[in-house]
């Protein structure tokens, strides 16, 4: 995000004119029988579906704050369900939104999501649902968590205001973070940011 203030306060004023985030949310229920998935390392279980622009997979918050995400979604009517936290099946789906949304010079983010996002949102939430219930989850006693951007990304993109080497239009002023994607990635994005740093890097070592 701050890579595009910087970029605005430097003479470009169309940068932070995009942002996409990765909005993910989860999906859990309750088991009727054996435990859930809160003792197990998240996303050992994993599908990316290419076609639906769709990551899923197996995850859970630890207690605190799970406790937190379902006290700010549903308010009181949560309480009666902490004491259940062991019964909890919880999976995520990760989705690859598209780019409209603006980050403001004075810092003010704004997202808004496409009716393409909101079709993918309801295919997740359906996916998920499916899952938990063939799992043994009480199908009258399914949650939605709110969104959380995972991935803030694409807000100086290539093609926009940096080329394919990563620099921008004043000759030797580069950018090398997510800001540069020119989609949002659907899938966590470190190893990319560290493929583009080594070959920015080694593009450096030529020119200076």
């Amino acid at each position: 995000m701050h890579t595009a203030r910087i970029l605005q306060r430097s003479g470009f004023p169309t940068a932070g004119s995009w942002f996409t985030g990765d909005p993910t949310f989860f999906t859990f229920g309750f088991l009727k029988d054996g435990s859930g998935n809160s003792g197990e390392h998240n996303m050992t279980v994993g599908w990316h579906d290419e076609e639906h622009h769709v990551l899923f997979c197996s995850m859970i918050n630890p207690f605190p704050a799970w406790h937190l995400q379902i006290l700010q979604d549903e308010g009181i009517r949560s309480l009666s369900k902490f004491h259940r936290f062991g019964k909890v099946l919880s999976v995520f789906a990760k989705v690859s939104d598209d780019g409209k949304g603006k980050v403001e010079p004075n810092g003010k983010i704004s997202k808004t999501f496409t009716e393409q996002d909101h079709k993918r949102f309801e295919y997740s939430r359906e996916i998920n649902k499916n899952i938990l219930v063939k799992a043994g989850c009480d199908p009258n006693d399914i949650h939605y968590s709110s969104f959380v951007m995972g991935h803030p990304s694409g807000t100086v993109r290539v093609g926009e205001l940096v080329d394919t080497n990563l620099e921008t239009s004043v000759k030797n002023l580069y950018c090398c973070d997510t800001s540069v994607f020119p989609e949002a990635p659907g899938i966590p994005p470190a190893w990319t940011i560290v493929v583009l740093a080594k070959r920015l890097a080694g593009r450096l070592e030529t020119i200076v």
